[in-house]
């Protein structure tokens, strides 16, 4: 092999995601109802909170990289809340409290769906990191991915993308 053609292989290896995401591996669940990849084995914390309608139980899956932290909420809706409030007063609920946790300020709220269940995208801006949220309602389930980043400092790359795009119901 030439000397050019290793260079440029090594090259393109070192710009792939896959160069990019040692460390990553793909998480399931406990309870095996989702799967996604992150930096490392998550670090789960559950959490009860009363609303008017009922308990809310969310169980979160965080995980951190040098510069950036990613993380799933799996919180389980009372029914009555999502026949009486819908998908639209849930979203807007859980990007409030979210923007709130985090001090951050919206930039971009678009639609999306994953299997065919609703969903938005959050991008927004904390005071020294950027962030997107991914919200799914799934039944009476709701599933928030979170990925921020450092905005300051040398961040080596990593492929929050594939954070998102690697996340999969079951």
């Amino acid at each position: 092999m030439s000397r050019r053609a290793l260079l440029t292989m090594l090259i393109v290896l070192a710009l792939s995601p896959l160069a990019h995401a040692q460390g990553w591996q793909a998480f399931t669940s406990p309870d095996g109802k989702f799967t996604v990849s992150m930096p490392g084995t998550p670090t789960p914390t559950t959490s009860t909170s009363s609303s008017p309608v009922g308990n809310i139980t969310t169980t979160t899956y965080a995980a951190q990289a040098p510069g950036e932290s990613v993380s799933v909420s799996v919180s389980g809706l009372p029914g009555i809340a999502v026949f009486f409030g819908g998908s639209g007063r849930i979203f807007s609920g859980a990007v409030s409290d979210l923007l709130k946790a985090v001090n951050g300020t919206q930039l971009t709220l678009s639609d999306t769906t994953i299997q065919g269940h609703p969903g938005k995208i959050l991008t927004y801006q904390t005071p020294d990191s950027v962030g997107q949220a991914n919200f799914y309602l799934v039944g009476n389930t709701l599933y928030v991915l979170d990925a921020m980043r450092k905005t300051a400092g040398p961040v080596p790359p990593q492929p929050i993308d594939d954070f998102f795009s690697s996340f999969s119901l079951q």
